[in-house]
Parts: structure tokens; sequence; C-alpha cells
């Protein structure tokens, strides 16, 4: 554009003009807005005079054009410019589009590893859930969590807290426990994935009652037990007769195991048939425990041991040895009992089953007390309620109170018994199992008796008597009247005492527990002499030592220590033999006795006895 000829300065003028009308203004509007005459726009336009640069500036300012418009060479440069800043536009469009390919192409390289990295991690999980290496298994399946996040995989994320719930169950951890089954039951939820929230809920139900919250652990038993497949509805159903097992409602807790078995028959896949029947009737041997019918809670645990066996199922081969132990204490066949409770614990520690090692401990202190072990009893007592307490399991905390009050009950100290008995009755009335209440308030009552407190001894006695009478726990019943007896004897009830006596033994005989028949027949004994009844004391004297010589010959039979004398309560029974059978005129035949006995102290008081004036 040539300005220095009038041809160039119109056409500057033309530009001016297009300008003001592309801004939507008249040429006298565009000299009113920059200050200026019409006449001199006028000019500026037709060509006759040159525009001023300030003007120009102004112009531009107020058109919105740029200052090179007015001076470019051309009519379509405004089209160039339009068309220059489009390309620019999809220039900036294309980089932004190859940015974010390359960056859709990173994120993309970077997803599949971390992909490839958490299926690695979903098989080691796998992996670690034998029962090798439960804390492995936990450490793997926080960092499947944390990968599942990043990877929106829901579903993997709730399968691994599920994996972590169940972990530290087997690890006695419930109150964590429950805090990851509760995550994983939600996140199952939201993804629709029903069975898998199903298998949450049992665990948690399983979780709730272990945490003494059974109406809670009935409410997510009854869930899945409403479940359209036979799988979850055998499985909430037997969940719901453990929660009646664990309230002593043990009728109805056997309606609903009879209830899943039913259901189990239905299965077209004899294996998982199997595997369903091996724990409903693992928890019926525990319910014919609690109401001491133990020969026929060993007949189902052996057959819970086969099956175990075959399925190659490691938590119930353990459960299963733990009954056939309980069982065959209970019936006097203590080296039975030894090896069944130490192979359990054997297994027990090599899988990591910390819950089941605190209770076979536990159970084994109560053993070795019985035989007179008492240093290696309140060891392995001790043990189990460290054990117990680390796990959280309160459980497991009640059962080596239990039997670490038996171990000191038993070795002469009845306050030490008393303080352990306490502890685990308050677990037992925080948890709502009423057989165990009723249990340790029988040996309370039997400590107070110990301390020289008969009427407390009475009273304990009398409410054991009640509560294992109402859920039919017919070892507790019997161990009761022993205590009522003895008690009854000391605060010169006669009738009382040799009424409870005698009904401890009838009981004791029907359900075949030797240790409480000699309890029994040793207070008739005492009750007889009490009476002058020298004769019936003889019977009754005989009786109880016959039974005391079965156990003491069961446990030598088996290679193991006889301490059974070293109780005071036997001792003192087959002193009341000797002195029974010296009232008689049978001097010989007591010292014979005696010696037979092998047991010095016995003798050494016997004849300190006759001695005395």
């Amino acid at each position: 554009m040539d300005l220095s000829t009038r041809e160039g300065r119109r056409a500057q003028g033309t530009r001016i003009q297009r300008a003001a009308e592309a801004a939507g203004l008249s040429l006298e509007e565009l000299a009113k807005e920059i200050g200026c005459s019409r006449a001199l726009i006028y000019q500026y336009v037709a060509g006759s005079t040159l525009a001023q640069p300030h003007r120009l500036q102004q112009i531009a300012a107020r058109t919105g054009k740029s200052l090179s418009y007015f001076y470019a060479q051309g009519d379509d440069f405004e089209e160039q410019v339009e068309k220059a800043q489009a390309e620019l536009v999809e220039e900036r469009k294309r980089i932004q589009q190859e940015i974010e390919r390359l960056q859709a192409e990173r994120a993309d390289l970077e997803r599949r590893r971390l992909r490839e990295a958490f299926e690695h991690l979903r098989e080691l999980a796998r992996a670690q859930e034998l029962p090798a290496d439960l804390k492995g298994l936990i450490s793997t399946c926080e960092r499947i969590i944390s990968l599942g996040r990043e990877l929106d995989d829901l579903r993997a994320v709730a399968d691994a807290h599920l994996r972590i719930g169940n972990a530290r169950i087997r690890l006695g951890e419930h109150d964590s426990a429950r805090a990851s089954l509760e995550r994983a039951i939600d996140l199952f939820h939201q993804g629709g994935n029903r069975e898998e929230e199903l298998s949450a809920r049992l665990s948690l139900a399983n979780v709730l009652l272990q945490l003494g919250r059974p109406e809670a652990a009935l409410e997510q038993s009854r869930m899945v037990a409403e479940a359209e497949d036979w799988w979850s509805r055998w499985k909430g159903t037997l969940c719901i007769g453990c929660v009646y097992e664990h309230l002593g409602e043990y009728r109805q807790a056997l309606e609903q195991f009879d209830a899943a078995l039913q259901i189990i028959d239905t299965s077209p896949d004899e294996q998982a048939a199997t595997f369903g029947r091996l724990y409903v009737h693992a928890n019926i041997a525990n319910v014919y425990i609690d109401c001491g019918d133990y020969e026929a809670a060993a007949a189902i645990a052996r057959e819970c041991q086969d099956d175990a066996e075959k399925l190659s199922h490691r938590e119930q081969h353990i459960e299963a040895q733990i009954n056939l132990g309980v069982c065959a204490f209970a019936l006097g066949r203590l080296g039975e009992a030894h090896q069944r409770l130490h192979r359990a614990l054997e297994i027990a520690r090599f899988v990591g089953d910390a819950g089941r090692t605190a209770v076979t401990r536990a159970w084994l202190c109560g053993l070795y007390a019985s035989i007179g072990q008492y240093d290696t009893a309140k060891e392995l007592g001790k043990d189990a309620l460290q054990l117990a307490l680390q796990t959280g399991s309160q459980r497991s905390v009640l059962y080596a109170h239990q039997h670490l009050g038996d171990a000191y009950l038993r070795s002469g100290r009845p306050r030490e018994a008393l303080y352990h008995y306490r502890q685990a009755t308050s677990i037992a009335r925080d948890q709502h199992v009423p057989y165990y209440e009723a249990l340790l308030t029988e040996r309370s009552g039997v400590a107070e008796l110990r301390l020289g407190q008969p009427e407390r001894a009475a009273t304990l006695c009398g409410t054991a008597l009640e509560l294992s009478d109402r859920i039919g726990a017919r070892e507790i019943e019997a161990a009761a009247h022993v205590g009522l007896s003895l008690a009854g004897l000391a605060l010169g009830r006669m009738e009382e005492a040799s009424r409870s006596a005698q009904r401890a033994i009838e009981i004791a005989v029907e359900i075949e527990v030797p240790e409480l028949q000699a309890r029994g027949h040793g207070a008739l004994a005492r009750i007889a002499l009490e009476r002058g009844e020298v004769g019936v004391a003889d019977e009754h004297s005989a009786a109880a030592v016959a039974r005391i010589d079965r156990l003491r010959a069961d446990v030598r039979s088996h290679g193991l220590e006889d301490g059974l004398l070293e109780e005071e309560e036997r001792e003192q029974v087959y002193l009341e033999r000797a002195r029974i059978l010296a009232l008689l005129g049978r001097e010989e035949e007591a010292r014979r006795f005696l010696e037979g006995a092998e047991w010095p102290p016995l003798e050494r008081r016997f004849t300190a006895e006759r001695a005395s004036p």
C-alpha cells in the first residue's frame, strides 16, 4: 500500500470505513469516539488526507483491529489473519491430541504394569492362604487393597478384605477381623457380588459370636440362611445352630443342625456334601460334650477326624483331636487324652492357628493338673492365657483362666483358684455363655469350701445346679451335687449331703465320668463315718479308691508320671480307706493297702495317726 498516492490513501480509508462498520459504528460516530471532526474522517476515507499514526491507533483501539491492518498490502488481509488464526488453533488442537495420546499410552503402560503386579500379588495371596503364612497373607492383601483402589477393582479389594478378616479369625484377632469383614461386606454389596457377600457375613457371624454378641451373630446368620442356593442355606442354618449352642439352648441348636443336614442332603456334589456334614457333625459333638454325653461325642468326633483327613481339612482335624482329647479326659482315659491334646497342639502350632493353640494349651493345663503335675500345668495355663490375650479371643481367655483355676485348686491354693474362676466367670457372663457360667460357679463353690466357707460354697453350688439343670449340662450338675454334699457335710446337714452325693453318683455313672464317681463315693464314705456307719463307709471308700486306681493305672500304662495322689482330696480318700479298714479291725489289710498304693506319705500319716494318743 503506497500512501504517497491518493489511491493508496483511499485504500487505507476504505479499511477505516470497513473497520468502523465491523464495529457497528458510522463514520460520524467513529469521529466522535476518537475526538476528531467528521470532515477529517471523511477526508481519510476519500484519501484526500493521510491519516496520522496516532489517529490510526485510536481507530484500531476502538474498532478492535490491529494497527497493521491499516497498513497491510492487499484487500484480503483480514481473511489471511483469520485463516492463520484458524490454522494456529488447529495446530494447537493437533498438538494437544498428540499429548493426550502419549499420556494415554503411558497410562496404559502403567496400568498394565500395575495389573501385572496386582495379579502377581493375588497369586501370592492364594498361596499364602494355605495355613503356613497368615501374617504374610495379611501383608500381601493390604498391598492388593492399595493397588486395587488405583485400578478401580473394587471386587478384588473386597476379596482382599475378606481374606484378611478370615486370616485374623484364624489368628484369633477378632476385633481386627470384624473391621475387615464389615468393609468386605459393604464393597461386595456395592458391586452386587451376592455369593461373596454371604460368605463374608458368615465369617462376621463367627467373629461376633467370639466377641460375645450372639444377637448380632444371629442376625447375620439368618441373612445367609435365607439365600437361594443350598450352599449358603446350610451354612447359615449351621451358624444359627452355633449361636443357640453358645447360648446353651441345646435343643434348638440340634434342631438347626438337623435342618442343615437335610439341606446338605439335597446337594448333587458328594464331596461338597461331605464337607458340609463334617462341619455340622463337629458342632453336634460340641453339644454332646456340653451335655456330658462323652461316648456319643467321641464317636462323632472320630467320624469327623476321618472326614477331615479325607478332605485334607487341617482345622477340622485339629478340632476333632481336641474333642477326642476332651472326651477321653472326662471318661478317665487320661493317657489317650494326653496323646490327643498333644497331637492337636502340634498341628495347631505348625499351621499357625493361634486360637486353637491357646485352647489346647488350656486343656493340657487341666489335664496335667489332674495327674498331679502342677508346675507343668501352671506353665501351660499361663502360656495359654498370654496367647489368648494376644489374640483377643475372649473364649480362649476364659478357657485359660478356668484351667489355671483348676491347677491352683488341685495344688492346694484355693485363693488363687478363686481369682481365676472369677475372671473367667466375668467373661462367661459378658459373652452370655450359660454353660461356662454354671461350670465356673460350681468351681468357685469348691474353692470357697476349701477356704472354709461352706455357706458360700452351698449357695454357689446351688446356683450352679439350677443353671446346669436348665441347660442340660449333666457333668456340671453332678459336680454341683458333690459340692452341695461336701458343703452340707461341713454344715452338719447330713440328710441333704447324703441325697446330693447319691444323685452325683447316679449322674456320674450315667455319663461314665469316673472322677465324679470317685468324689461322690468319697463324700458318702465321709458322711457314713460321721454317722458311725462304718460298713457303709467301707463300701463307698472302696468304690472311690477303685475309680482312682483305675485312673492311676491308665496314666502309668501310657508312660506318664503318676501324681494323682498329689491332690489332697484324693489322698484323703486313700487315708480314710485305711482308717475304715482299721476301724473294722482289719489293721493288716489297711497296711497292705497303703503299701500297695505306692505313695509313702500315706503310710507316714497313717502310722503317725495310729501312734498319737
